[in-house]
């Protein structure tokens, strides 16, 4: 029997004020000037500075009747930090012969951004309040009856100059049916944290459809092109997975959102110093369009998409199209912040145009005028900038016993004697990676993987496409330079960002000297400074390893983390607590900027915490499982230490926060059989890690008695816990039950246990999930159908609230718009295409894409359907028959058009109790864990 032993220390700080118990760690800031991790490149700074009216507005929101207690101001630089880098400085004046109460809170900043930031790090920290997303997390701000005094002056510079939030598929996975109320809310936590930029994609199809309109497309042709609200992000490029799924775009919807963003979104973060990333045109248009135009230049799209066309970047006519795109765009929207997205090589399979035309002049291309010039300003850049001079080449130490695989460079027979003859060597030629001594010289190998062999040594080339000089692909250099002119011409000041995760499809991820000659291209396109990748490795560990540093490329280090939003408890804490830092101390030129990327919030808030916090501080955290207790009692609002609520958070930390799985959830909850569990290859012994996540649960319920639980945050963390490990257990059921099924001959009796008892798992866990609104499908379909009632966005703000009447489907014909937006909010949780009612089988590319583990959704659709297949698989057995794979597919889909088309309507407030429904189901559970976990709260 195999046993968990964790130990954890946490240091507990003494009372340090009046009211609150946990005081901050006040450490000795060293100066970090920036100037070290960027010293050749060209970072272009955030240009808003916002205005400190609308931090006072925040504080009011967040805390009422706060603001009258602190001192809000702008200053040109801190002290003692340098005069280009932002800052903000807490102060105060205390009250006569009292250290601990203040009269005021004096925080003083370089721009609003830094402003809120430094609210937010005295509300955090002096006050323990807790600042999370409005389902995924939770929020406390208690008012303090005397407000901490800060003891001295405070200086915090920002370690890189962007904090960057969100993914494009954020806007569909999370924010789509948000409500100005719950924009507002948003917008404030990424204040709170110093987000300064955010992509700003709400109201876009409203620009597209007046540009589309001016170039002769209908009506039909351009709604029936946009997909529907709650999959706009794939219909935007950024994915063609499909286009006109679940359209025609309402014109009510195009029109409400275009006066979102217009009215209060753009306003909102301008005011707050965050800059807003506004889409620019990146080549993707209705393929109507190259009919309109007679134009061969545009080439249609692959596979569900189609009904897209691909305007080739040498073409006069992107030039034309980009050109009355950003008039219209800065016309409705602004230039505030000139920041810029275009990610058109995301799937589309053609990118800008397959290849150059034979008179192609790039001279000549980069300066024609527009076909019809909307805009008086002109600006165009055609050179090709000068760089710095190329790294040396980096070798490993000698590694013994081992060798790289793969002769190259067709000199399988050439042997070096020298060492430093046979580098050198290897450093001209592209294909070589590294030497292989084998005992009689040296040979260039062009492996990258070492293989152990005993008596070899192996020579590695830790850098070998940095330190070489590789030549520009005139293709990718002309597309780059055709996008960048179409913002630049209009926006001499524009900043092209590019998601990197476009650089898995481009195949750049892969460092062979063809990626790379395309990405130098591309990135050399614009003027230097002028590119910014957005670095989304998936688990963050950055992808500016392999190409950071090279070309004077800024780019923002990210973490990707998560598809669709799903929600399993993960993100190594340890890898995330180097960003940026392992950048900046390997004095990588470029880091511009740290944040996160996830295509869903509402989930795994604590890993998201480490990096948001990280542009604060100037260095990793030393001790995560020291700031994992002290967050854990402030979220809990605990004036005592407890023991219980330390040792969950060891736990966790231990546990779930210690690895990083997969970007998508493979348990058993979405999938059947599920493929990802933490399971022995028994199905029966739970690993280490999920035993830990076990007794954290146990910990946290045994920390009901000390805690108020009306606290949405300690409620939150209940039941995520709780989630996470029937969502584990989940999976070997599953896999038991499938196997059951697939027998050659069905035994009734294990199909009808196994299945039952999977069953009834999901169940519970849709029972757990229903104690706590974040995790209950009813508020995500509450919030879709008040679009259709003309109720989401605010009068006072001169938006319509007309019930609108224009949702005519292609699939279902007209339906009242609440049912349609409904529509797409269950589709886009379940099989993401949509299912028809004669159809008998779903659409497979993206179906059960996010796996949402919310209340409803599990009891009513997951669950349901592995009911229905055990009950196939049943009367399948009875008549002796192998399962009938062709009416489970029948029934799958039968289901889902069922599901999806229902608009029985879902609870948004819990029944329950969360803790005693908890504890009701840690019981019943239980003897999956202690034999191998043991009983108490940490095994040993």
């Amino acid at each position: 029997m195999s046993r968990v032993s964790v130990m954890f220390t946490a240091t507990w700080k003494k009372p340090r004020c009046m009211y609150w118990l946990l005081f901050p760690v006040l450490l000795e800031w060293a100066i970090f000037e920036g100037s070290t991790a960027a010293s050749n490149v060209k970072i272009a700074k955030p240009a808003l500075r916002g205005n400190v009216s609308a931090v006072y507005a925040l504080l009011e929101r967040v805390v009422p009747g706060s603001a009258e207690h602190f001192d809000l101001g702008f200053v040109d630089s801190c002290p003692g930090i340098s005069v280009d880098q932002a800052c903000f400085m807490l102060s105060d004046t205390s009250v006569d012969g009292n250290d601990f109460a203040a009269r005021k809170i004096s925080i003083h900043a370089t721009s609003a951004s830094e402003l809120s930031a430094g609210v937010g790090m005295y509300l955090r920290e002096w006050c323990n309040m807790s600042m999370g997303w409005l389902r995924g997390g939770g929020r406390n701000f208690p008012v303090p009856s005397v407000w901490p005094s800060v003891r001295g002056v405070r200086i915090y510079p920002r370690a890189v100059p962007w904090t960057f939030a969100e993914n494009v598929c954020t806007s569909s996975y999370t924010l789509v049916w948000h409500s100005w109320e719950q924009w507002e809310a948003f917008l404030d936590w990424a204040a709170l944290w110093g987000v300064n930029l955010l992509p700003a994609l709400t109201g876009q199809e409203e620009v597209q459809y007046k540009v589309f309109s001016s170039l002769g497309l209908t009506d039909a042709q351009i709604r029936g092109w946009f997909n529907g609200p709650a999959l706009l992000t794939w219909s935007r490029g950024q994915n063609s997975h499909g286009n006109g799924v679940m359209g025609p775009l309402p014109r009510s919807w195009m029109q409400a959102q275009w006066s979102l963003q217009r009215e209060l979104i753009l306003p909102r973060m301008r005011g707050l110093g965050i800059t807003g990333q506004l889409p620019a045109f990146q080549g993707n248009v209705p393929w109507d369009l190259a009919t309109v135009l007679h134009d061969a230049n545009i080439t249609q799209g692959l596979g569900q998409g189609n009904g897209t066309g691909w305007v080739d970047g040498t073409d006069p006519a992107f030039g034309d199209i980009a050109d009355r795109w950003m008039h219209t765009l800065l016309n409705d929207f602004g230039t505030a912040g000139h920041v810029y997205q275009m990610d058109g090589f995301f799937a589309n399979g053609t990118s800008w145009g397959a290849s150059l035309p034979s008179d192609y002049d790039a001279e000549t291309f980069q300066n024609v005028s527009p076909v019809t010039p909307p805009s008086p300003r002109r600006h165009s850049y055609s050179g090709t900038r000068e760089h710095s001079e190329t790294p040396a080449c980096v070798w490993s130490a000698p590694v013994d016993n081992a060798y790289l695989a793969g002769y190259c460079c067709n000199k399988n027979t050439t042997v070096w004697q020298n060492l430093s003859v046979a580098k050198r060597a290897c450093e001209e030629e592209p294909g070589c990676s590294g030497l292989t001594e084998e005992g009689y010289g040296f040979q260039m190998r062009a492996g990258t993987q070492l293989l152990q062999h005993k008596g070899d040594t192996a020579f590695v080339l830790e850098n070998p496409l940095q330190c070489r000089v590789l030549p520009v692909d005139p293709l990718w250099l002309a597309r780059g330079k055709s996008a960048y002119n179409g913002i630049a011409r209009s926006d001499p000041n524009a900043i092209w960002a590019y998601q990197g995760w476009a650089f898995y499809v481009a195949g750049w991820h892969t460092p062979t000297p063809e990626a790379w000659s395309q990405l130098r291209g591309f990135i050399q396109a614009a003027p230097e400074g002028k590119f910014v990748i957005i670095d989304m490795a998936s688990n963050g560990d950055g992808m500016w390893r392999q190409w950071g540093g090279i070309w004077n490329t800024p780019f923002i280090w990210t973490s990707l983390h998560t598809f669709g939003g799903n929600m399993g408890l993960k993100g190594n804490l340890s890898r995330a607590n180097r960003i940026p830092f392992d950048a900046i101390d390997a004095h990588i030129g470029g880091i511009a900027g740290a944040g996160m990327t996830p295509e869903g919030f509402d989930q795994n808030p604590v890993y998201y915490e480490v990096i948001q916090g990280a542009p604060w501080r100037n260095a990793p955290i030393e001790n995560l499982t020291e700031w994992l207790v002290q967050r854990g009692h402030r979220r809990y609002g605990l004036r005592e230490h407890s023991t219980d609520v330390a040792a969950a958070w060891a736990l966790l930390g231990a546990g779930s926060y210690s690895q990083d799985l997969t970007v998508s959830d493979g348990t058993g909850v979405g999938l059947n059989p599920g493929k990802d569990h933490f399971f022995a290859a028994d199905l029966r012994t739970p690993v280490p890690s999920l035993c830990m996540t076990w007794h954290a649960w146990r910990r946290l319920l045994d920390a009901s008695p000390v805690i108020n639980t009306s606290l949405e945050t300690y409620r939150y963390d209940v039941v995520n816990t709780g989630r996470e490990v029937l969502a584990r257990l989940s999976t070997p059921m599953s896999i038991n039950f499938t196997a059951t099924t697939q027998a050659a001959v069905l035994d009734a009796d294990r199909v009808n246990h196994t299945g039952s008892v999977y069953v009834a798992l999901l169940r519970d866990l849709d029972r757990l999930l229903n104690t706590d609104s974040a995790f209950m499908l009813g508020p995500w379909l509450q919030s879709a159908r008040a679009w259709g009632l003309g109720g989401a966005t605010d009068a006072a703000a001169n938006l319509s609230t007309e019930v609108p009447a224009d949702c005519i489907t292609s699939m279902r014909g007209p339906l009242a718009c609440t049912d349609y937006y409904e529509w797409n909010a269950r589709v886009q949780l379940t099989t993401w295409y949509p299912t028809g009612e004669h159809d008998r089988s779903i659409f497979g590319r993206d179906n059960d894409y996010a796996r949402k583990q919310w209340g409803g959704l599990v009891g009513d659709f997951y669950a349901v359907r592995a009911q229905n297949l055990r009950d196939q698989a049943l009367a399948d057995a009875a008549a002796s028959n192998p399962l009938n794979a062709t009416a489970v597919t029948e029934n799958i889909a039968a289901l889902a058009y069922t599901w999806t088309t229902s608009t029985a309507p879902y609870p948004v407030s819990p029944s329950e109790n969360f803790v005693e429904v908890s504890e009701v189901l840690f019981a019943k559970y239980a003897s999956f864990f202690t034999p191998t976990c043991g009983a108490n709260g940490i095994a040993t």
